[in-house]
Formats: C-alpha cells, structure tokens, sequence
C-alpha cells in the first residue's frame, strides 16, 4: 500500500492541478486515519478490511495484465472490475469467519512485515549520504543490504511479535499509515511540486522525511496503544475483580471456649 502510494504522488508531483493536489492531499489524511486508528479499524471494518485488500490484491495483478498490450482495454478492465469484485467479498467472508485463527499467524507476519519496513527506512534514510562517500563503484549496495539485512531483523520481529497480534498491527498500521501521510505532503511541498516551498527541499531530503516518518509511526503507535478499547476493558475487569486493589481476607471462624456463650 506505502510503495503504490508513492508511486501515484510521484506521477502527481509534476501535475498541478486542484485535483491531483487534492488526492495527494487526501492520500496524506488516509494515512494519517491508518497511522492513529489502525487497530480500531481492524476491529471495526473486518470484514470490508478484507474486501479491500483481496480485491487490490486482484486488481494489481490486472492492472499488470492490461498493462502488457494495448487494445480491448474496456473489456479487460471490465474483466478485471469483476474479478475484483468476486476477490474482495470471498476475502471478506474469509476474514470473518476465520478472524481468531488468522490473528494467530498474523502476528508474526506483521512482525516479519514491520522489520522488513524498518531496514527499508533505515537504507532509504542514509541512501544519499552513502551514495556521496562511495561513488558509483558501489552501485546497488542498497538492494544488497536489504536482502542482506531485511529478511534476518523481519524473521526476528516476527519471533518477538508472534503471539501479540494487536501491537503487532498497531506497529505496521503505524508505521504504514506514516509513510503513506508524510510522502504525499513531500511531493506537494518539494520545490518542483505543485506547491514548493522555498527552503523545502533541502529539509525535506531522504533523512528528514524518515525521521518525520519515524516520529509520526512512534507517536501514532503510542495513541494508537493508550487507547485501545480492550485494554481499557481489561484494566476495568481486573479493577472490578479486586476491590480497592487488594483482595479482602477471608472472614476467620469465631471460637468459643464454653458453649453457653454462644
């Protein structure tokens, strides 16, 4: 979802219309949604969280169909319209019915996921500066250290987060929905966009936007963590199970030396 994302602000960058400043800009606020209410929306749209993501799913894989000749494009669009379709309501039907289960391997999906994004940040981060001190001698150093150092730190998170599927899915949709808020607003802002800001670019290089990224995926991730529903209930629960915070002693029997005083 990031990577699509940016490819679409990227093919806006160089348009300045009102509209393609007000999908960058709408991209930017569903990312925002995603980042701050991640889990809460798992929680409440499962079902059409599913539709969405079979259905794109499908719809990638037709969008590359189409794009291999030209001609009869309405008809496979159509094609492709309705495989989407039918995609997207069998995930959703599969997605509920099989949520408690799915939450189970998910986490340590999600985990392998979130390394993976972390080590593509952190490359993305030093890229120019890396670039500058090694030269065109060692080109391609960033796919090598991504697939030298990406699958090992996911499989790690993934172990670490195996079991815990909600902050599992806090850190992804916080960091996703991070990346997918500050790139948009990059490419609006940017000197050669629609709306450059004198100064811009320099602060608004590959480090700085990782570490605004960062600073955004770790503040979302906190609200995201304080208010979680279930965790509030459970604090509640556990509160109305112990009275005044500590169990009262169990009533001791009275003894009685003669049986006339009782």
């Amino acid at each position: 979802m990031t990577m699509g994302a940016t490819d679409v602000a990227s093919d806006l960058q160089d348009s300045c219309e009102i509209s393609s400043i007000a999908m960058l800009i709408s991209l930017s606020f569903v990312g925002l949604v995603v980042a701050f209410f991640g889990y809460r929306l798992y929680r409440t749209f499962l079902a059409l969280l599913g539709f969405v993501f079979f259905s794109a799913i499908e719809g990638a894989f037709g969008l590359f169909w189409i794009q291999q000749a030209t001609g009869a494009d309405v008809q496979k669009k159509l094609v492709v319209l309705l495989c989407c379709l039918v995609w997207g309501v069998l995930g959703a039907l599969f997605c509920v019915r099989h949520a408690e289960r799915l939450q189970r391997k998910l986490g340590f999906m999600l985990g392998v996921v979130f390394g993976i994004v972390l080590v593509c940040g952190t490359i993305y981060a030093v890229k120019e500066d890396v670039d500058a001190q090694l030269g065109h001698h060692y080109k391609g150093w960033d796919i090598f250290a991504l697939s030298t150092f990406g699958l090992p730190i996911g499989l790690m998170c993934g172990y670490l987060l195996r079991s815990r599927f909600r902050p599992a899915l806090m850190l992804a949709t916080a960091l996703g929905g991070a990346a997918l808020a500050v790139r948009p607003l990059a490419a609006v802002l940017a000197p050669g966009g629609c709306l450059g800001a004198e100064g811009f670019g320099a602060g608004a290089g590959q480090k700085a936007q990782a570490a605004i990224v960062a600073a955004l995926a770790a503040l979302a991730f906190c609200v995201q963590l304080c208010t979680d529903p279930e965790r509030r209930r459970g604090g509640r629960k556990a509160a109305a199970e112990a009275p005044g915070g500590a169990p009262k002693p169990a009533a001791q029997p009275e003894v009685t030396l003669f049986p006339g005083d009782a």
